[in-house]
């Protein structure tokens, strides 16, 4: 039975994010791992792909769109990949929700 959770904005991002994470993560994930660290570039390409700054308001260059599925698609691709982004999800998660809760435009 397929999950009613996730509408089509929800699964296209699933395949992006799935082809992404298949390309640009798992050939190097052993390194990554051995080496202790994942490459900042990763941040950069996981934004070139739209999957950073979604929930922040179209008025600060974000998407406008709060909607934390998408969060729930990256970790289950991720998951399913048997892999990790880094501290990316750490970002998304706890650091975005403070910001965009006591930030202000100073």
């Amino acid at each position: 039975m397929q999950r009613t959770l996730f509408e089509q904005e929800h699964e296209d991002f699933r395949r992006v994010v799935r082809d992404f994470i298949a390309k640009h993560v798992v050939p190097h994930y052993d390194q990554w791992v051995n080496d202790g660290i994942v490459p900042r570039n990763l941040y950069r390409q996981l934004g070139a792909i739209g999957a950073t700054g979604f929930c922040f308001p179209e008025q600060y260059g974000g998407g406008g769109v709060s909607d934390y599925r998408y969060n729930v698609v990256l970790q289950e691709e991720s998951a399913r990949a048997n892999v990790t982004l880094g501290t990316f999800r750490t970002h998304l998660d706890v650091v975005v929700p403070y910001m965009l809760k006591y930030a202000n435009d100073a």
